[in-house]
């Protein structure tokens, strides 16, 4: 679990004083489920059974034979996909439940396939936390943040709404929260976020500590901003608020994120960039070059980092592996590159890298626009080429 987000602390009692539930203003029926691992293969279960109408799950994970001791699989789990796994175990639980399997990381999901009422994580990282945290605050969404410290048998939840005027995760970060942060080598591999190795139980008890707050949230309890903290090994409970740091990293107001009807492979990049002096993908970088990690051979190309397939990332006059070098990544597109007579204007975003889902930020005079190509339609996205 990562540092205890700062606040105000409050006892049991005095978190018991709240105010008495409000009526459900408007169901919540469709959820985001972040991270399958020790509280989120738990927390799938207990979702399932609660009267949502949708769920999407997603993680990059396989199931490893390690995993058996602490999360909710059995041992003919082991290899598969865990979105797989966990997306057949809840059709025998709730047949009826419409649920949609995304196999990548949360980092290379496009923003408009995470549409929910809520998002629920219980991730390891930091990086992944930060990511979740910045897509419900752009969407919209009430965030449900999980995590424990086994070495203390902690379990901890933290619940966000997305209003301007309340806490998010990032809010009761410090400077050395950020620094700890994991930074992406573009010239290496990317290391998995090392396990907390937290037995089933704790984990169990995190994912019915999140399960209890999407109840709530149903039932019409609108409070957030807060996290709660129990301790197993003292049987201490410890409510935290969290105020609103208006120093805050993560812009806190949602976008306004309008359609575009046209799909990725019939919107040239020429197209998108009429509409606005720069075009980027938030979150993503675009590569424009890639060089072999072994002989040094360069291939000249335009397509977002996240989205290379094996063939571009493999050279091919030694077949070592391709690296997008830190110099040849770009934030945005726009006239100083690739440039008002290049041929990539004349390319599909699709030929980018850019499916249906994403959303592309446009830089006018005006002000940022966000616009949204196409819409996620397939039952299981596989984002990796």
């Amino acid at each position: 679990m990562t540092t205890l987000a700062h606040g105000t602390r409050k006892s049991l009692e005095a978190a018991s004083e709240r105010k008495p539930l409000r009526p459900t203003a408007a169901r919540v029926r469709r959820i985001v489920l972040v991270g399958l691992g020790n509280i989120g293969s738990q927390a799938a279960d207990l979702i399932a059974r609660m009267g949502v109408a949708e769920i999407t799950l997603i993680d990059q994970g396989t199931y490893e034979s390690k995993n058996v001791a602490g999360q909710a699989i059995e041992q003919a789990d082991v290899g598969r996909a865990k979105v797989d796994v966990t997306a057949g175990r809840l059709r025998r639980i709730n047949p009826g439940l419409v649920i949609r399997p995304i196999h990548a990381k949360l980092q290379d999901v496009p923003l408009g396939r995470l549409r929910a009422d809520v998002m629920l994580c219980g991730l390891d990282s930091r990086l992944a936390r930060s990511c979740a945290n910045q897509a419900a605050r752009r969407l919209g969404m009430t965030l449900i943040d999980a995590g424990v410290e086994p070495s203390q048998l902690l379990a901890r939840v933290n619940v966000h709404r997305s209003d301007p005027d309340c806490s998010c995760i990032q809010c009761g970060w410090s400077d050395e929260d950020y620094n700890l942060i994991e930074s992406p080598n573009p010239c290496k591999p990317e290391d998995a976020a090392p396990s907390t190795n937290a037995p089933a139980a704790l984990g169990a008890l995190a994912a019915s500590m999140t399960a209890i707050e999407l109840k709530k949230l149903m039932d019409g309890d609108h409070a957030a901003g807060r996290q709660i903290t129990y301790c197993a090994l003292t049987h201490k409970l410890f409510v935290t608020a969290i105020g609103v740091n208006r120093q805050c990293r993560c812009e806190h107001d949602p976008w306004r994120i309008v359609g575009l009807r046209q799909s990725p492979a019939r919107l040239t990049l020429g197209q998108a960039l009429r509409q606005g002096q720069a075009l980027s993908v938030p979150g993503k970088t675009f590569a424009r070059a890639l060089v072999c990690s072994a002989c040094g051979a360069r291939r000249e190309l335009l397509r977002l980092e996240r989205r290379l397939t094996r063939r571009q990332l493999t050279c091919s006059r030694c077949g070592a592996a391709m690296v997008a070098p830190g110099f040849d990544q770009l934030d945005r597109l726009d006239a100083a590159w690739p440039g008002p007579s290049s041929p990539w204007l004349r390319r599909p975003l699709a030929a980018l890298g850019i499916v249906e889902g994403d959303v592309l930020r446009l830089s006018t005079s005006q002000g940022d626009r966000h616009l949204q190509v196409g819409a996620a339609a397939n039952s299981r996205e596989v984002l990796h080429a």
